[in-house]
């Protein structure tokens, strides 16, 4: 399935879900097709990834519950989109990185790893895509958040990816009917991650920041 992307796209135009509907072509877009960029951060994830936010985007504060977290609306009074990313490292041994080989490999551990809740909530299914030459599995599901008490529905793509072992997920969270409005930030995210080569000593990474840096009014998800 080809996630569609807003109308100035150029392969939004020319490529449809029905063009690689019942094919075995993983379906792509080029970069260009995606967001400006904005600068990248220093390296993250103890000095292996460097990432940079959408063009117009703000970067939150540091977390241990994330790499990076970035939003459009600076003052958070409206907290949607947002962008998160987070890292693990890989379960499993077989797989070390995503390639033509593996990829659908790939696509069917996650979908395998799905909690019954997460499977019930889908509102597009498991599935392969490749962003440049970034090769990710993506799928989208019904959330529920609360902030300062108050609930809203948000629908959520989850993009995953394999680098050296590592599986770096980004998540889209956006309210309803507005994936298409901002799919292409998320998926520039993805698709300009570079490769870092760790140092010695490495960077400030997950789980090494203090937790006062985190925002307590960020909404949080009722389910995982």
């Amino acid at each position: 399935m080809q996630p569609e992307l807003p109308a100035n796209s150029t392969t939004a135009a020319e490529t449809t879900p029905a063009d690689v509907a019942g094919t075995d072509e993983i379906p792509s877009y080029a970069l260009d097709d995606l967001s400006e960029l904005g600068s990248y951060l220093p390296p993250l994830d103890d000095d292996r990834l460097r990432i940079a936010p959408p063009a117009g985007w703000h970067v939150e504060s540091r977390s241990r519950d994330h790499l990076a977290r970035f939003v459009r609306d600076k003052t958070r009074r409206v907290p949607l989109p947002m962008i998160t990313v987070l890292v693990e490292d890989a379960d499993f041994e077989d797989l070390r990185d995503l390639n033509a080989d593996n990829h659908l490999e790939f696509a069917d551990f996650v979908e395998d790893g799905l909690e019954e809740s997460t499977r019930e909530a889908l509102a597009e299914p498991v599935g392969p895509l490749i962003l440049g030459d970034v090769r990710i599995v993506r799928y989208v599901v019904k959330k529920t958040f609360e902030r300062n008490k108050k609930k809203f529905a948000a629908d959520r793509e989850v993009i995953k990816t394999l680098k050296r072992g590592r599986v770096y997920t980004v998540l889209l969270d956006v309210y309803p009917n507005q994936l298409v409005e901002f799919r292409a930030d998320a998926y520039a995210v993805v698709g300009g991650m570079q490769l870092h080569t760790p140092t010695e000593a490495g960077d400030a990474s997950v789980g090494t920041n203090p937790a006062g840096d985190d925002k307590s009014d960020d909404p949080v998800p009722d389910e995982g």
